[in-house]
């Protein structure tokens, strides 16, 4: 950027194609007062401060090179038109970080969860399922989110994360012992009969599981009637 170009950027907003009606090189349409936008892209930290926006870049950044599936949702979110809004704050029950779907807002419990993979990789792929790719699931049929979040957050953390209670079997059972935790998973053997049926199975004993604990709320409770469109999507992009 150059400060005596009344805020204009050097180089073309990544974005540019979204906003035929505003310079390429103009810099939050002009109203820096109001607007914030560090890098161009999809992303809205501004309350979040430059030493806490460092420190979840510096993650994001390491998990992107590591798993190639967060990497793509990453690049996804970053493209999309829909801004996020990150913060820290209050998070329902405690909980490292949270996605409200409302406004598309990823709240992080404190600053050691900005640092922290684990904490947000779910948060962010629930902003994947239902921001991004919403429409493609079928809205009559039963559909259990979070089992395909926390499952693809195994794959992307290799293994390396707690074994939600109720998911024992596939994250251990399944993926370590069939898939070698996940590194063997692409997407012609998760289209597979025998993944499918393996899925929905462990899907709707993880709906039971938490109807009998009454763990979370009735997200967590509902059956799973129809395939895993995140999941099979990133493994399509990543692992064809």
């Amino acid at each position: 950027m150059d400060h005596e170009l009344m805020t204009m950027w050097l180089s073309v907003d990544p974005m540019a194609d979204k906003y035929p009606s505003i310079s390429p090189y103009a810099y939050c349409a002009w109203n820096p007062i109001k607007l914030v936008d560090p890098d161009g892209k999809e992303w809205d930290p501004s309350e979040l401060t430059k030493e806490q926006q460092d420190k979840l870049n510096s993650s994001i950044k390491y998990l992107c090179n590591q798993s190639p599936l967060f990497d793509e949702l990453y690049k996804t979110l970053s493209e999309s038109s829909v801004v996020y809004k990150l913060r820290i704050g209050q998070t329902q029950n405690n909980e490292s970080a949270q996605y409200e779907r409302k406004d598309n807002s990823i709240t992080f419990r404190d600053e050691d969860a900005l640092g922290n993979p684990s904490a947000y990789i779910e948060e962010m792929i629930h902003a994947y399922q239902h921001a991004e790719n919403y429409c493609m699931y079928n809205s009559s049929q039963e559909f259990n989110y979070e089992f395909e979040a926390k499952l693809i957050k195994s794959l992307m953390l290799g293994g390396a994360m707690q074994t939600p209670a109720g998911m024992e079997v596939m994250l251990n059972d399944v993926l370590v012992n069939c898939y070698d935790i996940g590194d063997d998973l692409d997407y012609y053997r998760a289209t597979s009969s025998t993944f499918a049926n393996i899925y929905y199975e462990e899907a709707n004993k993880y709906a039971v599981y938490n109807q009998t604990h009454k763990i979370g709320n009735s997200n967590y409770h509902k059956p799973t009637n129809q395939p895993p469109a995140t999941l099979l999507l990133l493994l399509q992009l990543v692992r064809s």
